[in-house]
């Protein structure tokens, strides 16, 4: 509901709620229907390492749709505007799903268009949805309830993400067939359909509609002259940058290079996402003590680690796995830690008024040139490396052909590093916002 007025403690403490109930069951929807699951049907369906790459850039890709966010939110405020998105991009899940039909069928490439279309929308419509997330959580939280708000929805999403994926990985113990994943798709679906019956239930003031009906370039470029913005640009481009290059290339080693199963595949994303939900609480301290800006420095340089140790892992199964454990903790962590760094600074460096031109500005930009970087530059890179790729390719090759594209990634993001050295600190009274 939109009010006209500014929101009561118990309508702040009932739209907190309800924010994280949708975040619970979207964590389950995630799971069945997000990227470790897609990539799992593409390597089922029998598509190449350079599609699992496009899939990957379609998660920041998809910002191209961010604006039609801003123009329903602009009849609809924020919250329902989400909520409209939430169900047409589990609409755009059932299209992904579809690809298994039409591959059993024989049309490989409408197969192929299902996925890549219906991920592009899947992540679109998510884009859409969420360009007003952090205005909304400015709207129903204080600077005090923020961070924990955050930090809440954070674990809640990841806990969820971890109860779905126990129960997916048992599911697959039985059979990994390319139908059961189009299920466990389908299931998702329907969890992302009720997850948006929540969001409709947050109130909001009318600031959020006021700001989305303003025209919106005047104010992006007013946005940009801000130089900690500026700055952010660049640091939540490497960042996003990053995890197009590295995430997804991890889940093809374990199940082309070491021959996993999509069971331990998913097991290893339930450490992922363990470690995700830990640090989704963990570090809410660890912000408030030294800065966003360091913690997503630090979260930077344990990425660049994590690609040195995938570069060198050992070829002994015996001896790798016990490694590519620690290197899924490590990614879960570093990816929420980064995810929440960027919004607390993006919060305490942008003036309130400027939250909704100044968040499409961070997303468009940096999603999008992330998603079409990644997967040009990691598309071409696998491709290149699989030339001599045959079925006669034994699994250690396939082990040394993916440590030397970590190599090569590593070598393409250190310099990254500079970038998020140049943003700026935040003084003291603006990093201790909350009391934890």
């Amino acid at each position: 509901m939109i009010l006209d007025q500014a929101l009561t403690p118990e309508q702040r403490q009932r739209s907190q709620r309800n924010l994280n109930t949708f975040n619970a069951i979207n964590g389950f929807a995630y799971m069945c229907a997000g990227e470790t699951i897609m990539i799992l049907l593409a390597v089922k369906l029998g598509f190449s390492d350079a599609v699992v790459a496009v899939l990957s850039g379609m998660i920041f890709f998809g910002f191209l749709l961010l604006p039609l966010g801003k123009i329903v939110s602009a009849h609809v405020g924020g919250a329902r505007s989400q909520g409209i998105f939430w169900i047409a991009r589990n609409i755009a899940a059932l299209i992904i799903a579809s690809a298994t039909v039409w591959h059993w069928f024989g049309y490989m490439r409408l197969a192929l268009a299902c996925m890549i279309f219906g991920a592009f929308l899947f992540y679109g419509f998510r884009a859409a949805g969420v360009v007003m997330v952090q205005p909304l959580i400015g709207d129903i939280a204080t600077d005090k309830e923020r961070p924990r708000l955050i930090a809440n929805n954070g674990a809640l999403f990841y806990v969820a993400n971890f109860i779905s994926l126990i129960i997916i990985s048992t599911i697959l113990r039985f059979t990994e067939s390319m139908f059961v994943i189009a299920l466990i798709i389908t299931a998702g679906a329907a969890f992302g359909f009720t997850s948006s019956t929540f969001l409709r239930r947050i109130d909001e003031t009318r600031a959020i509609l006021e700001s989305a009906q303003r025209p919106v370039a005047r104010e992006m470029i007013a946005a940009f002259r801000n130089r900690s913005l500026r700055r952010l640009l660049l640091g939540s481009f490497i960042n996003n940058f990053s995890k197009v290059m590295l995430l997804p290339v991890t889940i093809l080693l374990v199940k082309k290079g070491y021959g996993i199963s999509d069971t331990g595949v998913l097991l290893f994303s339930l450490l992922q996402y363990a470690a995700s939900a830990a640090m989704a609480v963990a570090i809410v301290r660890v912000v408030n003590r030294v800065g966003p800006r360091q913690t997503l420095i630090g979260a930077y340089i344990v990425m660049l680690i994590t690609a040195v140790i995938w570069s060198v892992i050992p070829d002994t199964p015996a001896l790798a796995l016990p490694c590519v454990s620690l290197l899924f903790i490590m990614g879960g962590s570093y990816r929420v830690t980064s995810e929440n760094s960027i919004t607390h600074y993006f919060l305490q460096t942008v003036a309130s008024e400027r939250w909704v031109p100044a968040s499409m500005l961070l997303n468009m930009t940096t999603g999008v040139a992330a998603g079409i970087t990644g997967m040009l530059i990691s598309g071409w890179m696998l491709h290149h490396l699989n030339q001599g790729v045959t079925a006669s390719t034994t699994n250690l090759e396939m082990i040394h052909l993916y440590r030397r594209y970590f190599a090569i990634a590593f070598a393409i993001l250190l310099p990254g590093l500079v970038l998020l050295l140049r943003m700026e600190p935040l003084p003291i009274e603006k990093r201790r916002f909350a009391n934890t």
